[in-house]
């Protein structure tokens, strides 16, 4: 999953949400990864979203994991990184 499809999704909750965080506004600043949201009681939160990524051995291994299906594949690459 991409962080942007995340972030559209996160967005699409919380503007289509039963308002049970009596959520008044939501501004996006795509650049920065950020949500600025405002409650009806003027408290304001900043989520920030970010993709977390795996490391084992110097591999992020969700880039790995589709290569470990391609017979061979990840040996080839591991050999080629040394």
């Amino acid at each position: 999953m991409t962080l942007d499809y995340f972030k559209d999704k996160l967005f699409e909750m919380m503007n289509e949400s039963d308002n049970e965080l009596n959520i008044a506004d939501i501004n996006a600043t795509e650049q920065e990864n950020t949500f600025t949201v405002s409650t009806t009681d003027r408290s304001q939160f900043e989520i920030e979203c970010r993709k977390k990524y795996y490391w084992e051995n110097g591999y992020d291994i969700q880039a790995i994991i589709p290569l470990k299906r391609q017979e061979g594949r990840f040996n080839e690459l591991k050999e080629a990184r040394k």
